[in-house]
């Protein structure tokens, strides 16, 4: 109905003769046009903001869910170390003070064998990346999720890799050669079993106490990181 009206207006300026009218309307017409897309075009920015604010809420809510899960997990491992690291100076003075075991001795060398899984809740972070990193608008907020699970996260699982390792390599070795799982034994406790004779070899066996500093170590070193993460974890 309105490009009839339109086209009614410039067929009687030109039938009239009135060329620099006509120009004039016709200019007009595509100003107001472009006014009109300029306008719409205004309106979808406000809807795709709109959207994308929408989108972050989301993803800030998720990633702060996975955070508040991943904490109490860190705190688990932390809880744990502790425990290994105070079951290492147990077990040394144990064996330079103590000529026999005893189930003491057992409840305090299991930890040892301990080792630490924290898999953390990447749902939000992975919805962030698939969005696009530069719809949080906040710069260090942004910068300190993308650090949170690029760097500090990686750090750590590589530093509990490698401990991992080290139990695999030292640890399990130690406990396979001085402890056992059947007949003759004198205590058991967690499935582990030794006799009085594998407690003897174990006290005199020059390289124990080098295991048992080497397991403190790694236990120190992957406790550094584990508890930068609930810092950095308030700071996001």
């Amino acid at each position: 109905m309105k490009q009839s009206i339109f086209r009614g207006i410039r067929r009687k300026l030109l039938d009239e003769g009135k060329l620099v009218r006509y120009i004039t309307y016709a200019i007009g017409e595509v100003v107001l046009i472009i006014v009109g897309i300029l306008f719409a075009l205004k309106i979808n920015d406000w809807n795709e903001e709109k959207k994308d604010r929408q989108t972050e809420t989301k993803i800030l809510t998720e990633i702060r869910i996975n955070l508040l899960h991943d904490l109490d997990g860190i705190q688990v491992d932390i809880s744990l170390m502790g425990t290994i690291t105070e079951s290492c100076d147990f077990v040394s003075r144990f064996l330079i003070e103590e000529e026999h075991t005893s189930e003491v001795f057992f409840s305090a060398v299991s930890p040892l064998r301990f080792g630490t899984y924290f898999n953390p809740n990447k749902s939000g972070y992975l919805l962030l990346v698939t969005e696009g990193v530069e719809i949080i608008l906040n710069d260090p907020l942004r910068r300190a999720i993308s650090n949170q699970y690029e760097y500090t996260y990686a750090f750590y699982s590589l530093k509990e890799e490698q401990r991992i390792q080290f139990v695999h390599d030292y640890v399990d070795p130690f406990f396979l050669e001085y402890f056992g799982w059947e007949g003759g034994s004198v205590f058991k406790v967690g499935g582990y079993s030794q006799s009085f004779e594998d407690y003897k070899k174990l006290k005199s066996d020059r390289a124990i106490p080098k295991l048992i500093t080497g397991i403190k170590r790694e236990n120190i070193v992957l406790m550094k990181p584990a508890h930068r993460i609930p810092f950095r974890m308030k700071s996001a």
